[in-house]
């Protein structure tokens, strides 16, 4: 009953969606991810859509991984539509990666986990150590 009323809300998700993964819609979309300091990789999916459930592990996946350095986002197209046209989304699943509010990079298909990650990671910062920050710290 409850899963009903969030898909007539719009608010469905995929049943595997884990924590750590920010559901993005038309009205939270510029404080999501145009004001997000750290990179979004934002999946644009449907409930109907087979290969968006097909890839949505591999999105978790790297949800998990990455977190400290990616921030990640599942914007469903049937409850966004106007969100989905602003950025010419006409297939899905797609992934797109902002930086600073600005798309750097588009994914178009079900894709494994290293190549998303292969496109992505020219635009995250180099993971950092405990030791490393410290050290930091101490030069400043």
């Amino acid at each position: 009953m409850q899963q009903k009323r969030r898909e007539e809300e719009g608010l469905s998700q995929p049943d595997n969606v884990m924590t750590g993964i920010t559901e993005i819609n038309d009205d939270n979309f510029d404080a999501e991810v145009s004001g997000s300091d750290a990179p979004v990789l934002l999946d644009f999916w449907a409930e109907w859509c087979h290969p968006c459930h097909m890839i949505a592990p591999e999105v978790e996946a790297i949800a998990e991984a990455e977190s400290s350095r990616l921030k990640v986002g599942k914007l469903n197209v049937d409850n966004s539509p106007n969100t989905a046209g602003r950025f010419g989304v006409f297939s899905i699943p797609t992934l797109l990666l902002f930086v600073d509010g600005e798309e750097k990079a588009r994914m178009v298909g079900v894709r494994r986990r290293e190549a998303i990650l292969a496109e992505i990671q020219p635009y995250l910062a180099a993971p950092t150590t405990a030791e490393d920050s410290q050290m930091e710290e101490l030069r400043s």
